[in-house]
């Protein structure tokens, strides 16, 4: 089982050390800092068998694409918000030397805040049905005019 505790910082376990090399006793250590008297006997071993108290580095695996290719994805999809997510997987693999999966750019950019969306459709309304809603419109003092059809929108300047 792992650690249930979070971990010391590098300061606390120098204070620990610090204060050891002063002659405090390691139960009057734990005392002063309010932490558990086996943390300090810990860092205490570990600093006389290693000399230092920083940590070992952290065993697994390491990333397949680096942070700077994520920032050249991002980058990427700024320049064409509206593109797929198979062309952007494309134009990545086509600069990046690694080729990646689209799933693993998903999982990226998703993590990232870009969800994937749906262009808003722009409403197209053709000049003949144009002019049949002008002809039932209201006009108002300053030029414009109120439709009162069912069209989605309200307000429209007429061109002479």
């Amino acid at each position: 089982m792992g650690r249930k505790g979070q971990e010391l910082s590098t300061d606390v376990k120098n204070m620990i050390v610090e204060m050891f090399q002063n002659g405090f006793s390691r139960r009057k250590i734990a005392d002063i800092l309010r932490i558990p008297k086996s943390t300090v006997i810990d860092n205490v071993r570990k600093f006389l068998d290693t000399g230092s108290v920083e940590n070992k580095p952290r065993s697994g695996r390491p990333l397949f694409v680096k942070p700077r290719d994520y920032r050249k994805l991002e980058r990427i999809v700024k320049t064409s918000r509206r593109s797929s997510l198979c062309d952007i997987t494309n134009k990545f693999n086509e600069e990046n030397c690694v080729p990646v999966s689209k799933r693993t750019i998903q999982h990226h950019l998703h993590k990232h805040g870009y969800h994937r969306c749906v262009n808003k459709k722009k409403i197209v309304i053709r000049e003949v049905n144009r002019k049949k809603d002008l002809h039932g419109a209201e006009k108002k003092g300053d030029g414009r005019l109120i439709t009162t059809g069912k069209r989605l929108f309200s307000l429209m300047k007429v061109k002479s």
